[in-house]
């Protein structure tokens, strides 16, 4: 994981989506980054925003390796101006999702038997 925090990896996000003051939340934060596995029937997690403490936006990176999941969809939804949105898992796998957490209601919707899911969570501020 540590591969993640780099700077090379960091400017490559910047770069894909001009904010060039985008950061990693400081090294003692720790959500700095953590490993989320969802294997157990009935895991996930409900509707919610992040907290904030930072003075500038608090941006989550959502990076997923695995979705063996029933479903066509991603099972992570957020829900931006009252409308749901998801993701076709071919689209979301290997691929970083940013969205600021503390302002983009979101959810996990829980796994049903057999199912797993594992994403990296990183956590970016300005």
């Amino acid at each position: 994981m540590d591969s993640l925090i780099q700077d090379s990896f960091l400017q490559n996000v910047k770069d894909r989506i001009t904010k060039p003051t985008l950061q990693y939340a400081p090294e003692g934060d720790s959500n700095l980054i953590s490993l989320l596995y969802y294997g157990t029937a009935g895991d996930g997690i409900d509707w919610h925003f992040d907290g904030n403490i930072y003075l500038g936006e608090r941006w989550a990176g959502i990076l997923t390796f695995q979705e063996d999941t029933n479903d066509s969809h991603s099972k992570l939804e957020l829900e931006i101006q009252g409308e749901q949105k998801n993701f076709a898992k071919e689209n979301i796998l290997n691929s970083l999702i940013l969205f600021q957490g503390d302002q983009i209601k979101h959810r996990v919707r829980p796994m049903l038997r057999g199912e797993e899911r594992m994403v990296i969570n990183l956590l970016f501020t300005t």
